[in-house]
């Protein structure tokens, strides 16, 4: 059994700001900057991109260790709770069994790995 599972849920639509999720923030779409760190951490064993957006899951495919997971679109309303996401990405989706989630929100682009395997260590 593997330790840790990060999820990035990184939906296309947005209440606020459309496709925030791949806006430039310093050059970079803003999912960019919880990949690359999210990719550094010495504890988390597998990285899932949750999407209901092609052009995110296109973006992903610039990455060799990431896992997209196409997000139905009932899980990627204004109303859809992160608890039925994650519900739906463990129990159908990902097929290896993990100790622990950790969700990475593509928001905080300031988050660094160190941050990251804190964290984890705190939880191990």
């Amino acid at each position: 059994m593997k330790e840790f599972l990060a999820l990035i849920p990184a939906r296309e639509c947005s209440k606020g700001l459309k496709g925030k999720n791949i806006l430039k923030f310093n050059k970079k779409p803003l999912i960019y900057w919880t990949i690359k760190e999210a990719l550094k951490s010495k504890y988390i064993d597998d990285i899932a991109v949750s999407s209901d957006s092609s052009k995110i899951e296109r973006y992903c495919k610039n990455f060799k260790k990431i896992n997209f997971l196409k997000r139905p679109k009932k899980f990627a309303k204004d109303n859809s709770t992160m608890f039925d996401l994650v519900n739906y990405v463990v129990n159908f989706q990902i097929k290896k069994k993990y100790k622990y989630l950790i969700i990475l929100q593509p928001t905080s682009p300031l988050r660094t790995s160190k941050d990251i395997d804190s964290s984890c260590k705190i939880i191990l």
